[in-house]
């Protein structure tokens, strides 16, 4: 696919339909090796060639293809995809030892094909559930990762000294929401005294209890409804579809809820048993969604797609089962199968298991308003920085950071939808998680790089010039990184920050923390000392980006105020791209919701006290957004 996709045309690819075909048979066959092969250099290099070539690379091209940019904005993108197929086509070549197009050979379309065919049907006759249950000695036996879902966070957090829990227990809150939930089990849903142990039921170990009791009734719940269908196959059709959409938006509409328990259980650090985290990222991916990117490849609206409606919809089936299965076999070392209880079959009885965790948090939400719900997993697994575009081209940028899984090399992007819905559990969220943080603070840190080196170069170039006025200038411009980035580092540091009490410790390095302090108490001389704190590393660059953005003119001083304003204005755009996205991923009410950035107010026009000049027309840079 790589080398057909290496002759594709400017109006169009040659093989639409070879493509067609072999995006339509690949997901089957992924899953089966998903599923019976433990994750290895192959497995991961499989999972992102199927997403690169079947959506990425074909989705932007063909877009290009139809859009109205200029031909040189379009000629870098086609050399980025040209870029972009080398190195797939070099991994390859590493993998299978083939030197060769093999796609030269004449045969080779139809042989290929049917190959897919033959495959695809033979592994429909396969009972995944059984594959796992094969399995399950193996991965009882498979060496364990460290599990932890963000080492630093989550061993560090302000407990606020337990005052809520405390009160919620005195006001006996929970007494009336636990002995109404399971006086209703009891009565209509079979709830035994066996299972829920506790004598008093106004305390926060009874919730607890009944919190994991219910996760499981609902996770069973889901997996008897696809289960009893999993014999289907190819008799599944659309409407079956829409009918587990419905379920499928009703646990993940629970989300929400549960994500304010879990902070209100870490943060009186009560039981703290990850197995809930991955009972809860079970819920809380969106299913639906990463089906639809999965199963309908960027050629669905091409006519030869229309013979393989069976197999898209296939594809939308076997992927959520296998997904949703595979991960609760792989977080609890068992065989998911149908638990043959009436209970489960009762509508009124998954009512009151939804109805007790909207209710719980209702509770909590009415007297402990400043929660801060950093639990979320769109949050934790950074699902709006990967999967969306935005105006900030340093925000796009991120998609395209790399992270290497088992020597494989990806990007943040790919790595989300190739590789995270085959591994929801706290170790690859947490991976994922960590790594998002750190480019985001570098691009932070790369906007205080930048100031301070346009502030020390301006110095040397002016002497003992400067008057007073502008040396004072110059202290109080940093009013834009130590009050514009206070919410940043807020909500990037959660939950090391919690929205009332910030703890002590940030992810601002010393070396940021030091560039601040000796730019805001410049002495008299304007001497000013950055070499020693920016790291060896970035200084070329640094050196690269001022030499095109500052011409080495002694006439253009002028110029210094353009260029230290337009990277103030970026960094507070940057910022405002960052809350906005984290507004959205955890879900911040009104009240904590972040005030819109006034730019002027931190980005002063004539810091170096030169005559007015224009404002700058911002302008931003040309992205490809390729998500490889």
């Amino acid at each position: 696919m790589a080398y057909v996709l290496n002759e594709r045309n400017r109006t169009g690819f040659t093989y639409n339909e070879y493509f067609v075909t072999v995006c339509s048979l690949l997901p089957r066959c992924l899953d089966y090796i998903n599923i019976n092969v433990f994750q290895n250099s192959i497995t991961v290099m499989l999972n992102k060639m199927h997403i690169v070539l079947c959506q990425t690379l074909p989705t932007y091209y063909l877009k290009i293809i139809k859009s109205a940019r200029k031909n040189t904005e379009k000629e870098v993108i086609y050399k980025e995809i040209e870029r972009n197929l080398i190195y797939l086509i070099s991994m390859l070549e590493n993998k299978t030892k083939i030197r060769y197009n093999l796609f030269e050979d004449p045969n080779y379309q139809e042989s290929s094909k049917n190959f897919l065919f033959s495959v695809y049907n033979n592994i429909g006759k396969f009972d995944m559930i059984t594959c796992m249950s094969e399995n399950l000695g193996s991965i009882k036996n498979y060496p364990t990762v460290k599990k932890t879902l963000n080492e630093k966070e989550l061993q560090k957090l302000f407990t606020r000294n337990n005052k809520i829990k405390q009160f919620l227990e005195n006001k006996k809150v929970f007494l009336d929401v636990n002995m109404n939930y399971t006086d209703r089990l009891k009565k209509k849903c079979g709830l035994s005294k066996y299972e829920i142990r506790t004598n008093d039921l106004s305390m926060f170990e009874a919730m607890h209890k009944l919190f994991v009791y219910t996760l499981h009734r609902l996770q069973q719940f889901f997996s008897n409804t696809l289960l009893k269908t999993q014999n289907k196959n190819s008799r599944i059709t659309e409407n079956d579809l829409v009918d587990i959409g419905i379920i499928t938006k009703m646990i993940l509409e629970l989300c929400q809820s549960i994500s304010y328990i879990l902070v209100f259980f870490k943060e009186n650090m009560f039981n703290d048993d990850l197995k809930i985290f991955n009972v809860y990222f079970t819920f809380c991916f969106d299913f639906t969604e990463y089906t639809n990117t999965r199963c309908i490849s960027a050629f669905h609206s091409t006519p030869a797609a229309k013979r393989f409606k069976k197999q898209r919809i296939n594809c939308l089936w076997e992927s959520l089962i296998n997904l949703w299965t595979y991960n609760i076999f792989v977080t609890t070392t068992k065989v998911p199968k149908i638990k043959y209880d009436k209970y489960l079959r009762n509508k009124d009885c998954i009512y009151y298991y939804r109805d007790y965790l909207t209710t719980l948090y209702d509770s909590i939400r009415q007297y402990d308003k400043e929660i801060g719900v950093w639990t979320t997993f769109q949050w934790l697994s950074g699902k709006y920085f990967l999967t969306e575009n935005f105006e900030n081209v340093d925000m796009n940028e991120l998609k395209l950071k790399n992270i290497k899984i088992k020597n494989v090399t990806m990007s943040l992007s790919v790595a989300y939808y190739s590789l995270l819905p085959w591994s929801i559990n706290t170790f690859p969220v947490g991976l994922l998680h960590n790594m998002i943080l750190q480019h985001l603070n570098r691009t932070m840190n790369t906007y205080v790089y930048r100031y301070a080196l346009i502030i020390d170069l301006y110095l040397k170039r002016t002497g003992s010039s400067n008057n007073s006025h502008v040396l004072q200038n110059i202290r109080n411009s940093v009013r834009w990184y130590t009050d514009g980035t206070e919410l940043f580092y807020k909500y990037l540091n959660l939950p090391l920050y919690t929205d009332k009490d910030p703890q002590s410790e940030s992810l601002q390095s010393f070396e940021i923390r030091t560039i601040i302090s000796r730019i805001k108490h410049l002495d008299d001389n304007g001497k000013i000392s950055i070499n020693d704190v920016i790291p060896i590393d970035v200084q070329a660059d640094l050196l690269k980006w001022f030499e095109t953005e500052l011409p080495d003119n002694d006439e253009e001083y002028h110029q210094f105020n353009t260029i230290i304003n337009k990277n103030c204005m970026d960094a507070m755009d940057y910022i405002n791209t960052f809350l906005s996205i984290a507004v959205k991923s955890l879900d911040i009410k009104s009240e904590f919701y972040p005030p819109s950035i006034t730019y002027t107010d931190y980005c002063p026009e004539n810091i170096f006290n030169v005559k007015s000049v224009e404002k700058p027309i911002r302008v931003n840079k040309f992205s490809t957004f390729f998500l490889f």
